[in-house]
C-alpha cells in the first residue's frame, strides 16, 4: 500500500517524491523505528512504487525538455536580471512558505490562544517525526534552488510538504495534553466558513468578473466562436488542429466527435496520410483576445506541422464575452480544410 501511494503521487506531482524521502530521513533518528525503514519489506514498496513510475519514467528521459521545460521556465522567471540566483530564490522560498502557512497558523492560533504556551514546548515522537518530515522537505527543495539557480518559487508548489503542517500542530496540541473537545465546534466554524467562503468566491468571481470588464482563461467565449463556426455551413470537423493545448482542450469540449491535434510533433502524432475527404478546421487564439499580427502565417505553420497544404481562406470572429457590458471582444482566426479525395 505505501509503494501504490507513493507511485500514484509521483504520477500526479513529480515534487511528491520527496516527501518519502524526507520521511526515511525523518524516521532513522529513532532507534526502535529505525527496523521498520531497514525491514525488507521497504525494498517490496520501493520496487512497485517503482514499477508504476516506471512507464512515465522511460517517457520523461526521452522528453525530459517538454516534461520540465513550462516548470523550469516558471523558476527561473526573471533570471537574467539577478545576480544571486540561488539566494534570491532561497529569499522566495522562504516567503511562499511563510504565506502558505500563514492562515494554518492564525487559525490555530485563534482556537488555541489560551494553550499557546503548554503546546510549543510539548514533544513526543511523532512530533519529532512529523516535523522532520515537513522541514528535511524543505531544505531539501533549498538545495534544489540552489543547485539549479531558481529565481521563483510558488506557493502552490510547496503545498504538498504544507498540507503536513496541520497534523503536526495537531500531534503538538496532543502532546501537551490539551482537551480539544471543547475547541472543536470553534475549529470546525472557522474551516467551515473559510473553505466555503473561498469557493463561493472563486465561483462567483468568475460569474461576476466580466461584468466589471475583468476577464481570464475560464471567460473566454469557447462556445460562441463554435456557434459561429458551425454557421459558415462546413460539416462537423473530424480533426481539429489547435495552436496550443489550451485551446485544443477547449475545442475539443465544443466539438466532441472531433480528433483534436495542437500541431507540435513533440506532443502528438498526427496522420502522415490523411482519410480522404476529412474535414479539418485550423483554429486559434491569443489568450489575451488579441488577433496576431499575422494569422495566415500562424494557420500554415500549424498547417505544415501536419503535413496539410496552407490554407488559402483565412477566416477570423472576434466573440464577445458572456455578460461583458463594454461588449469586449475575443479574437478568433481559422481556417477549413478538407483533405484530397484519393
Amino acid at each position: 500500500l505505501a509503494g501504490i501511494a507513493v507511485g500514484l503521487g509521483t504520477l500526479s506531482k513529480y515534487n511528491f517524491v520527496l516527501v518519502p524521502l524526507a520521511a526515511i530521513l525523518a524516521v532513522l533518528p529513532e532507534k526502535d523505528l529505525r527496523a521498520r525503514v531497514l525491514d525488507w519489506r521497504m525494498l517490496a514498496a520501493i520496487a512497485v512504487s517503482a514499477l508504476i513510475v516506471l512507464p512515465h519514467g522511460l517517457w520523461v528521459l526521452n522528453h525530459i525538455g517538454l516534461a520540465t521545460g513550462q516548470t523550469m521556465g516558471e523558476m527561473t522567471e526573471g533570471h537574467d536580471g539577478v545576480s544571486f540566483h540561488g539566494l534570491y530564490g532561497a529569499l522566495d522560498l522562504i516567503g511562499a512558505a511563510l504565506k502558505g502557512s500563514a492562515t494554518t497558523l492564525a487559525v490555530f492560533a485563534l482556537v488555541f490562544f489560551k494553550d499557546i504556551r503548554r503546546i510549543l514546548p510539548a514533544s513526543n515522537q511523532w512530533t519529532r517525526i512529523t516535523g522532520r518530515i515537513l522541514l528535511l522537505s524543505l531544505l531539501i527543495v533549498l538545495v534544489i534552488v540552489f543547485a539549479l539557480d531558481v529565481t521563483n518559487v510558488r506557493q502552490k508548489w510547496l503545498i504538498v510538504y504544507l498540507v503536513l503542517l496541520p497534523l503536526y500542530l495537531c500531534l503538538k496540541i496532543h502532546a501537551a495534553g490539551v482537551e480539544v473537545a471543547p475547541k472543536l465546534p470553534g475549529m470546525v466554524a472557522i474551516t467551515s466558513a473559510l473553505t466555503i467562503g473561498v469557493l463561493i468566491l472563486l465561483l462567483f468571481r468568475g460569474l461576476v468578473a466580466p461584468y466589471f470588464g475583468r476577464t481570464s482563461l475560464v471567460h473566454i467565449p469557447y462556445d460562441g466562436f463554435a456557434q459561429a463556426v458551425r454557421r459558415d455551413g462546413f460539416p462537423e470537423p473530424q480533426y481539429i488542429i489547435a495552436s496550443s493545448g489550451i485551446v485544443g482542450g477547449n475545442l475539443k469540449v465544443q466539438f466532441p466527435k472531433a480528433t483534436v491535434f495542437i500541431g507540435n510533433p513533440a506532443t502528438d502524432d498526427a496522420p502522415s496520410n490523411w482519410p480522404a475527404g476529412a474535414t479539418v478546421l485550423l483554429a486559434g487564439t491569443d489568450l489575451e483576445g488579441n488577433m496576431p499580427a499575422n494569422p495566415g502565417a500562424e494557420l500554415a505553420a500549424m498547417a505544415a506541422r501536419a503535413a496539410l497544404p496552407a490554407p488559402a481562406d483565412i477566416r477570423h470572429r472576434e466573440v464577445p464575452y458572456y455578460g461583458s457590458k463594454a461588449e469586449k471582444r475575443h479574437a478568433f482566426y481559422y481556417a477549413w480544410t478538407v483533405t484530397a479525395a484519393k
